[in-house]
């Protein structure tokens, strides 16, 4: 899909806003993403090889933002991260009960796409159809 959508729209350039409110647990965001869902399409955006500028924003849960941002920036630099939080910091406690550096998603969010919606977006940005 990215190589027809770099055929469609034909961009110079990419800018991915990596807002942390899309994470699970962001008291304003309501998704289930994670932060290695985000990174995956960080990583897909990145092989088209077109210059790119990667954004940060939102993030009120500022544990899962710095999990976030630390991970994206230690994989676009191809750094591997240890699993565990470091514990000679001073907010180490606030990121109990599992000390990770890794986000899980919640059992308790239902997924309301299903097969349609999603082929009708995927149409709609491939130009094909519209919402």
């Amino acid at each position: 899909m990215l190589t027809t959508i770099l055929q469609l729209y034909k961009p110079e350039v990419c800018v991915i806003q990596c807002g942390a409110d899309a994470l699970v647990g962001d008291p304003l965001g309501g998704t289930n993403l994670t932060p290695a869902d985000l990174i995956d399409c960080v990583e897909f955006v990145l092989t088209s090889r077109l210059p790119t500028m990667l954004l940060g924003g939102g993030g009120y849960n500022f544990t899962n933002s710095s999990r976030l941002w630390t991970q994206l920036t230690a994989s676009c630099c191809a750094v591997p991260l240890p699993e565990d939080i470091p514990a000679d910091n001073s907010d180490f406690l606030k990121y109990g009960p599992d000390y990770s550096v890794h986000i899980k998603a919640s059992n308790f969010m239902k997924d309301h796409n299903n097969t349609e919606y999603l082929e009708l977006c995927a149409n709609t940005i491939e130009g094909k159809s519209y919402i």
